[in-house]
């Protein structure tokens, strides 16, 4: 431990003073719905970030401490190991330094792991494409991770010049279990090659115009989610990952007291070419070869879309709604020729209310569309505050509809949580 606090540590002072912080969250969920209501078994989130550096030269190192408050033993063998009684994962999460008016006035340089965030609606962003999706924790929707990019930013009056490199491809992280994206991919998966013509880059620029802030933006680099590049007649899928281009734009501003905001990202995969291995047999049903058949997958073009607004209304019901056109998770719903397939239509609303000064009750309600099928979720929560930098949560989510929707799928789980977190 001594060590991976040097390690953190060194760096920033190198800088001068150090300001510590981070969070620590726990919880637990349950499936009530099922028999005998088992945990979900997600992980406690423990993060430490140090800050330090001067006017034109900062500096940013954090760690992330993923650990389970359940056993992961196999084997009397395990019963030994601190770590199979005590799963736990230590990685860096950021680490990056920024340097202002960087070789000449109003140009910004950032460099090393981190958060570039783009878009701005709320959690559905489908203009945010600079970091992998982290769908580890379903119950953390719209978590990125962090990557290795350089990014330059360039001020002139009310304009935003943003270039961002990123030298080598980082997937998605997925979920374990197949409740939020379906059935999870299995088989040999190939990265992009470690050479500079595999690398990423990206072009944004903003302005404010009638009081509303705006921008367009461009990416140039992979899908995150992995697609079949060889389906096997013997042998397991294979699985790859295809370029893509997708234009953006995005706005936020506030008309007569209301929040408005909305994300517009077409989609222009390159055409992924897969191999299906298909058998020929002869006449007593043996194979005698099997002959590969070239087909295109992400063909075609797409759009995503977010468009929302909230409100405060009097006694301090604030109110959020978003309606929201296709998912990170849903790309696999775009490949092939069934013209049926294609994304889902959501509404995603939020109402909050202060009742103490430190009690705040929540529901949220979902409601989806996927053809001629209809869904739709609730979920009510209690939020409570001790103290300033302490809170706790409490709630309930379930979920109704038709089982060929996402959320009608998972109608038999019904989930009751509780998270703890503190913030330092």
């Amino acid at each position: 431990m001594k060590k991976i606090f040097f390690i953190f540590a060194l760096p920033l002072m190198l800088f001068g003073a150090v300001d510590f912080g981070g969070f620590l969250e726990v919880g637990k969920t349950s499936f009530t719905g099922l028999r005998n209501s088992p945990y979900f078994p997600i992980y406690n989130d423990l993060r430490i970030e140090g800050k330090t550096g001067s006017q034109h030269l900062r500096g940013v190192i954090s760690f992330e401490t993923r650990f389970y408050d359940f056993s992961s033993v196999s084997s009397t063998m395990d019963l030994s190991s601190i770590e199979s009684l005590y799963p736990l994962s230590i990685n860096l999460y950021e680490a990056y330094f920024s340097v202002s008016d960087f070789l000449i006035n109003n140009l910004d340089l950032n460099i090393g792991k981190q958060r570039v965030a783009w878009g701005t609606a709320d959690k559905f962003n489908p203009t945010d494409n600079i970091n992998p999706i982290d769908l580890s924790n379903p119950f953390a929707f719209g978590e990125h991770i962090p990557i290795f990019s350089a990014e330059i930013s360039y001020y002139w009056n009310q304009w935003t010049l943003n270039a961002i490199g990123i030298p080598a491809f980082t997937p998605a992280l997925l979920p374990s279990d197949s409740l939020l994206i379906g059935a999870i991919p299995t088989g040999n998966s190939h990265l992009p090659s470690l050479l500079p013509r595999n690398g990423s880059y990206a072009f944004k620029i903003s302005t404010n115009l009638m009081n509303f802030d705006m921008s367009l933006s461009y990416y140039y680099g992979y899908d995150k989610f992995p697609v079949p590049d060889s389906i096997g007649y013997i042998s397991n899928e294979t699985y790859g990952f295809d370029r893509e281009k997708v234009v953006g734009f995005d706005y936020s501003g506030e008309l007569f007291s209301i929040g408005l905001w909305g994300e517009f990202a077409y989609f222009m995969p390159d055409r992924y070419s897969t191999k299906i291995n298909t058998p020929v047999f002869d006449t007593l049903g043996n194979i005698v070869a099997v002959i590969p058949i070239d087909t295109f997958y992400l063909k075609d073009p797409y759009y995503r879309a977010t468009i929302g607004l909230d409100y405060t209304f009097p006694h301090d019901v604030y109110i959020n709604a978003q309606y929201v056109h296709g998912m990170d998770f849903e790309r696999k719903l775009m490949i092939g020729d069934d013209k049926s397939s294609k994304l889902g239509d959501y509404i995603v609303g939020r109402m909050e209310k202060d009742i103490f000064n430190n009690l705040k009750i929540t529901l949220v309600g979902i409601g989806e569309k996927r053809g001629d099928s209809l869904a739709y979720g609730i979920i009510p929560e209690i939020e409570y505050h001790p103290y300033d930098n302490c809170k706790i949560n409490v709630g309930y989510f379930q979920t109704f509809g038709s089982k060929g929707t996402y959320f009608g799928g998972m109608k038999k789980y019904k989930m009751a949580y509780v998270k703890f977190r503190f913030d330092f």
